[in-house]
């Protein structure tokens, strides 16, 4: 079954609304603000382990929005993902006038 809520609008204002055929759910919502919460805190302590980060922010959770997660092992897919994101190489330049090499790729461990 399809939510068939609309809103239709002219020049900024509702010309017609259709409402929605179904009941909110919270949890769904809940569980969203969790995910986003689990990327935020692995971008700013990238120390933290995978299990860390996803168990500072299951801890918090209602139980509504504890159904609606997804699998650990999709977290913990998305946290590596995130922090492979942030951590990337900067892209490789056309021409040699464009070549800047950053602090951290001059010197070697």
């Amino acid at each position: 079954l399809k939510c068939k809520g609309r809103i239709h609008s002219k020049n900024d204002h509702i010309v017609k609304e259709i409402a929605h055929n179904h009941v909110s759910n919270c949890g769904k919502i809940e569980a969203a603000k969790a995910v986003n919460l689990i990327k935020n805190i692995a971008i700013q302590n990238v120390e933290l382990s995978t299990c860390a980060v996803i168990s500072s922010t299951s801890i918090t959770l209602i139980s509504a929005a504890a159904g609606q997660m997804p699998p650990v092992s999709v977290l913990k897919r998305t946290i590596r993902l995130i922090r492979q994101k942030v951590q990337a190489a900067p892209s490789n330049p056309k021409t040699l006038i464009e070549l800047v090499i950053l602090e951290d790729y001059k010197t070697t461990w």
